[in-house]
């Protein structure tokens, strides 16, 4: 049986033979797409061996070709979450529900995940230090009888957004809007300290 360095010397011999007459028979520019070409293509044959081969190499290779949109470069994406929106939860976001749009200049700077339960998001605004946007998901079946602390709470109005009755307040201690809704069995409480509008479009574009 031919090893495997023997292989690929013999692959390596054919392509160069096969490159050489393309050079000889075709004009220099096209004879170096036809280089190209070749070269790709053996070089994603020989990676293609590698990851099926060798099992030490499937874990940068996966790094390297799989990592998308999130910032931590994780080498799997949520499978739940929509391409398009990846970026703005962690690469382990084990929820159903998630934001599809924050307002531009806010970025994920931290979050806390009690898998199956709990999902705490935090948004950071490069313009400002203290400008946050909070986002908190409750699997509401895990919570039972809570107490909710109203102080500094100003409700402002209980608007139906996707179909759902949702209550809209003003936290006068933090200067800031809440926004708490129910829907599919999750509390989704949202913080925004830009305006009630921002929050009212999270809310409205939130993905259940």
């Amino acid at each position: 049986m031919v090893g495997m360095p023997a292989m690929v010397g013999v692959r390596a011999m054919r392509w160069r033979e096969l490159c050489s007459e393309a050079l000889r028979n075709i004009g220099t520019g096209a004879a170096r797409a036809v280089w190209w070409f070749l070269a790709l293509l053996l070089a994603g044959l020989l990676l293609g061996g590698i990851y099926d081969t060798v099992e030490a190499a499937r874990e940068p290779i996966s790094n390297f070709f799989l990592a998308r949109r999130n910032p931590s470069y994780a080498i799997l994406v949520p499978s739940t979450v929509q391409e398009a929106d990846q970026y703005l939860v962690p690469a382990d976001w084990d929820c159903p529900v998630y934001p599809t749009w924050i307002p531009d200049g806010y970025q994920l700077e931290s979050t806390h995940i009690l898998p199956g339960k709990s999902w705490y998001l935090v948004y950071a605004s490069g313009g400002d230090e203290t400008d946050r946007i909070f986002i908190s998901i409750d699997n509401a079946q895990n919570l039972g009888t809570m107490a909710v602390n109203t102080e500094g709470m100003e409700p402002l109005s209980e608007p139906m957004i996707q179909g759902v009755p949702t209550r809209i307040a003003q936290d006068t201690r933090a200067d800031a809007y809440v926004l708490t809704m129910v829907k599919n069995d999750y509390l989704v409480e949202i913080s925004v300290s830009t305006s009630a509008a921002d929050l009212v479009q999270i809310a409205q574009l939130f993905a259940f």
